[in-house]
């Protein structure tokens, strides 16, 4: 993986370093362009017209702290199982 081979030769980080950053950024193209914003439609669907505005705060506001909770505890997670993280997203993604 490109993790291993950067940890074994990071004099030559800066050679694998585009290639996960070009597929983090597609992956959030598609991922924005398609499934995100059907859930934020979802919200203001299921509510009344009257309060929709509402439903479509509290579901960003509940991805918000979701986030922020991913974003706050990802380094933590990486650093203590580091490789096999990797496994674990993968099992997580067939599901």
């Amino acid at each position: 993986s490109l993790y291993e081979a950067s940890r074994h030769q990071p004099e030559q980080v800066r050679q694998f370093a585009p290639a996960p950053v070009t597929m983090l950024f597609l992956f959030n193209l598609c991922y924005a362009a398609t499934l995100v914003t059907v859930d934020f439609l979802i919200l203001t669907e299921i509510f009344p017209s009257g309060i929709c505005a509402q439903g479509n705060g509290f579901g960003i506001t509940g991805w918000a702290i979701g986030v922020g909770w991913t974003v706050l505890v990802n380094p933590i997670m990486f650093a203590s199982v580091e490789i096999m993280m990797n496994l674990l997203f993968a099992g997580l993604s067939f599901l």
